[in-house]
């Protein structure tokens, strides 16, 4: 498995978190691992690691195919696919689960302990890059299946006169919806985008205000749409 993997030390980690919790047998991994490495070219093989033997394509499909080779519940996947909205630098495993409508933390923890999610300081939780880019990939986020987030951000937004601790982590936030989720629902979308505008006005955080302009300026003029919405732009 060690070779098979390169040695990477996510990978590595993956594999030994995956055998700890007895999913599958060592012998199966190899072979899941083993078919999806034989698939590589060497054309397909851009480096990115330190050590000139591992590359981008090897990792992130080693990655993809450990991920999947996890038996995620449905709870599990939408963590890790509303987490990939969250910066990198995280947020507090609390409050993502208050965002979430939690009343435990208990899947959370099984995706720490899994290694899919990192605990930093603090109890504050984060993806790494790599595992980032493979729930974009594989579980793609949206405004639909993302949409308790969404409401729960969209609330904190319309308490216009508070000051929330956190304001920056909530505009880093909409700004990965903006840049990240699946447009798939654009009615509920604009509401969001128009809630969270004024929130942003507060602070005068002019980045996220034309993102949130120029994402509106797209919808209204690509589908019918409330004159409301035309002047409230």
């Amino acid at each position: 498995i060690l070779e098979v993997i390169h040695r990477h030390t996510m990978c590595t980690e993956l594999v030994a978190r995956l055998l700890a919790k007895g999913l599958l047998p060592p012998d199966q991994v190899l072979a899941h691992l083993k078919k999806e490495h034989a698939s590589f070219r060497d054309s397909d093989r851009i480096s990115i690691s330190k050590d000139g033997r591992n590359t981008r394509k090897t990792y992130y499909d080693h990655l993809r195919t450990l991920f999947s080779l996890f038996r995620l519940t449905g709870t599990q996947m939408d963590i890790l696919r509303n987490l990939s909205l969250v910066p990198l630098t995280g947020i507090h495993a609390r409050l993502f689960a208050k965002w979430m409508n939690f009343e435990d933390l208990n899947d959370l923890n099984d995706l720490i302990e899994m290694g899919l999610v990192k605990e930093g300081d603090e109890f504050k939780i984060s993806l790494h890059p790599m595992i980032r880019e493979v729930v974009i990939s594989n579980l793609v986020p949206g405004i639909g299946n993302c949409r308790i987030l969404l409401k729960n951000i969209q609330g904190e937004c319309a308490r216009h006169g508070a000051f929330l601790p956190y304001h920056n982590l909530i505009f880093h936030v909409i700004e990965n919806i903006i840049s990240t989720a699946v447009k798939d629902d654009e009615a509920f979308y604009l509401r969001f985008l128009e809630d969270t505008f004024p929130y942003m006005d507060n602070y005068t955080y002019t980045d996220g205000m034309q993102q949130i302009t120029a994402e509106m300026e797209e919808i209204l003029r690509s589908r019918p749409s409330d004159p409301k919405d035309h002047a409230l732009l």
